[in-house]
């Protein structure tokens, strides 16, 4: 018995005993969360970062060490518990590499390098994630000529940053540091020619030239209630969902062997009950309005129980999701899917794929032609059954002639056969694969004239691509929702909900 206590307390002691360790990619800008491997994760001096780990300790006990060079500094904390801290880097850090140290109880972490630049803002949003609405004033829908103030962290040094709203220069009226440790205002004027929407992207570049995450305001021209995409969920409604099946043929290059038109099907559905916030929203509501383009960053499969491709974006967000039944089914002339639940209201699967071959098997399934999609219902909706009919993709006639893009720069896409009710979606997507940094620029395109120009403004946080082995997630991505591939869902307990086919051509390309 002797043994047995002396033995637990030993593992107490060893449990006790261990120092805290910083999370891969774990040390953020509080407000853009931009990975600190990408371009816009470096730090300002006097900004305000956010470490994510393990025995971080709380507020009393742990103390922040800040290595450059020789010199070592102390930054003060703001907030701490065991897994999630805030503190602000000290405003004398020279400019250059440096480290960043946690020390809690007496035990220090391993260094975790960061980058000190004289300026690189972030904004501060609603989801506390760096997307979505900016935490601004003022509130609501906004008539364009409206001033606004966004709250950010890390201006540093510069007192002249560039605002961008919905990819139009905005008229900047100040930039200062408030009284609030850490906590910085830009005041900017949205343009006369600012595009409506509930999600108009807003981006801030610094001296510094590096860009901030993309927040979103919502413009309009004085009605009550801002605009969304036609045949998508709107976010302001109690509850929500989407059901979206999507097919995308993809031209790759797998350590340089090209593989033509391999064929990729999945399916994805989330049921949201709003959150008693009444501003959260899922980021798979976040559409821009056409002729903008807005950014997403974090780290690839960071907690995605799924095995899709759009699983990620579909489980997050902070709302409830809501139990419509243990599979959603999807019914065709030549076979039927299953598309389970992930976790509660979250429903996943790949349905057919050259590339990755699912659980039901490898081979394609969404081509052309009638399909059923029915859900037996569960405790919070449902049961639903509508039909989807899947027409033929419109052509990237331009996909050819696209192997590099100079981040910088931008892209032009070019297209034909685009359907003329309903938008073209423009994705750039890659994956830092020794970090999993991850970045993702999303445009929404007017079907003609059949072209569209992505700006550097967008793909300047997507990391560099570097050769590496397995599929390549270095991607350009042309897709529509034709016609006929929306339909309503009608379900006891969800108020808006759609049903949603995707279609789209993709390739691999180098981002440089």
């Amino acid at each position: 018995m002797k043994h047995a206590v002396l033995l637990a307390s030993l593992e107490c002691i060893t449990v006790w005993a261990q120092p805290p360790a910083i999370l891969q990619e774990g040390v953020t800008n509080s407000a853009g969360r931009i990975p600190p491997s990408l371009a816009g994760g470096s730090l300002a001096p006097g900004s305000r970062f956010t470490v994510l780990g393990l025995r971080l300790g709380t507020r009393a006990e742990t103390k922040l060490r800040v290595q450059s060079g020789d010199r070592m500094f102390e930054a003060p904390t703001v907030s701490v518990d065991p897994q999630k801290l805030v503190g602000i880097l000290p405003s004398d850090v020279p400019v250059g590499p440096a480290s960043l140290v946690v020390v809690n109880g007496g035990l220090a972490s391993l260094p975790f390098e960061i980058h000190v630049v004289p300026s690189s803002f972030g904004i501060f949003t609603e989801s506390g994630e760096g997307w979505g609405p900016a935490i601004r004033s003022p509130p609501g829908t906004l008539l364009p000529g409206t001033w606004v103030t966004l709250q950010g962290t890390g201006l540093g040094g510069t007192r002249a940053p560039e605002v961008f709203a919905g990819g139009r220069p905005a008229q900047v009226r100040l930039a200062r540091h408030t009284r609030e440790p850490g906590i910085d205002e830009v005041e900017f004027q949205i343009p006369k020619d600012a595009p409506q929407g509930c999600f108009v992207p807003v981006l801030v570049e610094t001296s510094s030239h590096l860009v901030s995450n993309a927040a979103t305001v919502a413009v309009g021209d004085g009605s009550r209630e801002c605009r969304t995409m036609a045949g998508w969920p709107r976010p302001g409604l109690p509850s929500y969902g989407l059901l979206l099946l999507m097919r995308l043929r993809l031209t790759l290059q797998i350590n340089g062997r090209h593989m033509d038109e391999a064929t990729h099907d999945e399916a994805d559905a989330m049921f949201v009950r709003r959150s008693d916030n009444p501003q959260t929203v899922s980021p798979i509501t976040v559409i821009p309005p056409p002729g903008t383009c807005t950014a997403y960053t974090g780290r690839y499969g960071q907690g995605a129980e799924t095995s899709s491709l759009l699983g990620g974006p579909f489980g997050a967000g902070s709302e409830r999701k809501l139990d419509i039944g243990p599979a959603v089914q999807i019914h065709a002339p030549w076979g039927e899917r299953s598309v389970p639940a992930r976790t509660q209201g979250q429903y996943d699967t790949i349905l057919g794929s050259d590339l990755i071959p699912g659980a039901q098997g490898a081979g394609t399934y969404l081509e052309p032609g009638e399909y059923r999609v029915t859900a037996p219902g569960g405790p919070d909706g449902g049961p639903f059954s509508f039909g989807l009919q899947i027409p033929r993709a419109l052509r990237w006639t331009n996909q050819n002639r696209i192997s590099q893009i100079d981040r910088g720069q931008g892209i032009d896409v070019e297209w034909k056969n685009a359907d003329s009710a309903n938008p073209v979606l423009l994705l750039a997507a890659n994956v830092d694969q020794m970090t999993t940094a991850a970045a993702l620029a999303i445009c929404v395109a007017q079907p003609e004239p059949g072209r569209f120009h992505i700006p550097g403004l967008v793909l300047a946080n997507l990391p560099v691509t570097q050769a590496g082995p397995g599929l390549p997630l270095s991607l350009l991505v042309v897709a529509q929702i034709p016609a006929g591939a929306q339909k309503p869902i009608e379900a006891t307990g969800i108020e808006n909900a759609f049903g949603v086919v995707v279609q789209g051509s993709g390739k691999s390309v180098v981002y440089r």
